[in-house]
């Protein structure tokens, strides 16, 4: 484009060229800078759960030093370190703060956008080129590039700040453990920024920050830098990892084993809930020259051929029976002994049998109830009812219920440890009880009597008969209607009122013919529950 004689227009197109072509080198596709904001987005989020991480580790580090003095030095150690890393970490936020600010800071969040996760909205200067090169690099006046301030403050705050970590696992001033040169190279290179510059390179970019920070959109810088945060923190958790394998254990560790230990028991109620603890515990070395002892409950403990100690007891009477004792396995500074204890039940195994369809209870009358809970003490057990009242009665227990439909019995007994727990129920219909059976006296219906032994009874009566479960259940008759219908002649009626038999009724049985028919019909009868209910009639043929 620029060979041979041109026009003064021909060299202004060309010009123009150049320029386009120029600004569409420096253009970077927006694709590319966002792909730079979910960077910094995944970034933040590592260092937020590196931090969540960290500070458990430290609850334990501090609870564990709390208890041993000798693990103190660890722990002095892991708080300097975590200072070390928030100072570190703290300063590039400055940075960060300081180069977003002067670009405008960031973007609103789209309208219906659901921020509440934390999510860092896009910077508004997102592809700027010239701020953080002026923030970190310096122009001389003849074009050459020298040290920024900036950016070789931030190349030196990031070995110093390497450097003091890595300084942290040198030595072990408690008890002479020396960590091993390798552990400290694997944990420096969590934080490695600088890079391996060739000889080219070192003339072109005469420090780091040239190299990476100034030929970079602001938001691969952001990134970066973010990215510089979190592996700070990844180093630090790198070292509280080894200062906690400065601690001097007792015993080898062989292996785990997942346990399962039920806090609610092996067996439970239905509908009560089942709850146990998971965990793993840890094998060790040594166990072959421990020893143990039970001090109370039942026989020693027994060692199995997989190495663990079993408590074997046998079940003669029901109740809760403790046990407990002591294993003391011999270390380097002397005995030491574990405690434990722990408790069975026993119950007195057996089977309920009852019919499904006979779980009734009547109203107006004492319906008894037993209930046991297998295994604990009658005093221990408290009985309630829903739809009805049931108290204690002789031993065992009455309930009353009021009205027809469904009533729930309760049993919850109390546990050793005071708590009262549901150890089951039993669901009952409610209904009235059934008619009773009207009488003449002693005298059932459809039977054929002398006129004479008739004549003798001076009450109708009810009975509930003597097959019903229920004994003492009384009906009170408060009228009916008598009916003497004689083979010739005719019928005569009369009506009373309660249950006795006049004597003018008496006189006509006693008059009457054989063959005559006497009917007692329209019976009323009023039951313990209070209700009025209508008998069957009775049927009488003289003779």
């Amino acid at each position: 484009m620029a060979s041979g004689k041109l026009s003064p227009r021909q060299k202004m197109i060309n010009m123009m060229y150049l320029v386009l072509m120029a600004l569409l080198a420096l253009n970077v596709s927006k694709e590319i800078l966002k792909s730079f904001h979910l960077m910094e987005v995944s970034f933040n989020k590592a260092k937020e759960n590196l931090d969540g991480k960290i500070t458990k580790q430290m609850e334990g580090f501090q609870e564990a030093a709390d208890n041993d003095p000798k693990l103190r030095p660890y722990f002095d150690r892991a708080k300097e370190a975590q200072q070390i890393t928030d100072d570190f970490v703290n300063y590039i936020e400055e940075i960060k703060k300081e180069l977003i600010e002067k670009t405008g800071g960031r973007k609103e969040f789209e309208e219906g956008f659901d921020a509440s996760h934390d999510y860092e909205a896009e910077l508004v200067g997102m592809d700027n080129m010239e701020v953080h090169a002026n923030y970190f690099i310096v122009d001389n006046a003849d074009g050459a590039k020298t040290k920024g301030w900036k950016g070789q403050e931030l190349e030196d705050r990031v070995n110093g700040t390497r450097e003091k970590l890595v300084a942290l696992l040198k030595s072990d001033t408690a008890n002479g453990i020396a960590i091993k040169e390798d552990l400290m190279t694997s944990v420096a290179k969590a934080t490695q920024l600088r890079a391996e510059l060739t000889e080219q390179e070192a003339k072109k970019y005469p420090t780091w920050s040239a190299k990476y920070l100034e030929h970079t959109p602001l938001a691969g810088v952001v990134t970066m830098l973010s990215k510089m945060q979190s592996d700070a923190k990844a180093t630090q958790g790198a070292v509280l990892d080894v200062l906690n394998q400065g601690k001097k254990t007792a015993f080898k560790v062989e292996g785990l084993v997942p346990v399962v230990r039920p806090t609610s028991g092996s067996v439970i109620m239905s509908g009560d809930k089942y709850e146990a603890e998971i965990f793993l515990a840890a094998q060790i070395a040594g166990m072959e020259n421990a020893t143990f002892e039970l001090t109370e409950g039942g026989s020693n403990l027994e060692r199995g051929e997989d190495g663990k100690l079993y408590s074997r007891a046998q079940g003669s009477s029901p109740g809760t029976f403790p046990f407990a004792g002591v294993i003391t396995v011999k270390t380097e500074e002397g005995d030491k002994p574990y405690s434990f204890n722990s408790e069975y039940q026993v119950f007195q195994g057996g089977a309920t049998i009852s019919a499904t369809k006979m779980n009734v209870l009547y109203i107006g009358v004492d319906n008894p109830i037993s209930v046991g809970v297998p295994g604990v003490s009658p005093r221990d057990v408290s009985v309630s009812m829903q739809g009805g009242s049931i108290k204690p009665s002789k031993g065992d227990y009455v309930a009353r219920v009021q009205r027809p439909g469904k009533a729930v019995i309760v049993a919850s007994a109390k546990m050793p440890d005071g708590s009262m727990r549901r150890m089951g129920q039993m669901e009952y219909r409610v209904m009235r009880l059934p008619k009773p059976e009207a009488k003449w006296g002693s005298v059932e219906s459809g039977r054929t009597m002398a006129r004479a032994a008739m004549s003798v009874h001076r009450n109708i009566k009810a009975s509930m008969g003597s097959g019903f479960a229920f004994e003492g259940i009384t009906y009170r008759v408060t009228g009916y209607r008598f009916i003497l219908a004689p083979r010739r002649g005719e019928v005569f009626t009369q009506s009373v009122n309660g249950s006795s038999i006049p004597g003018g009724i008496q006189g006509r049985v006693r008059g009457a013919k054989r063959g005559d028919r006497v009917l007692v019909d329209k019976i009323r009868a009023v039951g313990p529950d209070g209700q009025t209910v209508n008998l069957s009639p009775i049927v009488i043929d003289l003779n």
